[in-house]
């Protein structure tokens, strides 16, 4: 029976060529969904994040500190994202209109509170960030994991 099938599918190239057309389609399908998943961190360096600094310099042990400029600096250099410095309500608007995807905030008193680290009372030093999941839910949860990484390491 099973060789009675086969030996009519050859004849019957039609019947043959629409069968393989059907079986192509789920394999085309899949092909184009794991193409797009395969490789989600490859091309990060590409999703454009700002960064506001509003940080302002402090003295310690009669030295000035720049920690958000630091931090700012080092960021820009590094291949994870594509940090891009500017203004906060220029980052409001490229978040709100899709052109970035993330607000990392440094506020004006984060080298003020890095200064009190060795002090009786010190203060922690914060940095917010804001996305726009709306956007790109794939993207969001990228930057979401990768600012929880780099954050720990600096």
């Amino acid at each position: 029976m099973f060789k009675a099938e086969w030996n009519f599918l050859l004849k019957n190239k039609k019947i043959l060529i629409v069968l393989l057309v059907i079986a192509l389609i789920p394999a085309i399908y899949c092909y184009i969904y794991l193409s797009a998943m395969w490789n989600t961190y490859g091309m990060v360096n590409n999703i454009p994040v700002a960064i506001v600094n509003n940080d302002r310099s402090a003295n310690f042990n009669n030295k000035k500190i720049t920690i958000g400029k630091n931090l700012t600096d080092n960021l820009k250099k590094k291949n994870t994202f594509d940090f891009k410095e500017m203004s906060y309500q220029k980052a409001e608007r490229e978040l709100q209109n899709g052109k970035t995807y993330m607000i990392i905030n440094i506020p004006k008193d984060f080298s003020k509170n890095a200064s009190t680290l060795l002090s009786k009372t010190p203060r922690k030093m914060e940095i917010n960030y804001r996305i726009n999941s709306g956007q790109n839910f794939i993207v969001s949860k990228i930057t979401t994991k990768n600012y929880y990484w780099w954050c720990n390491k600096y």
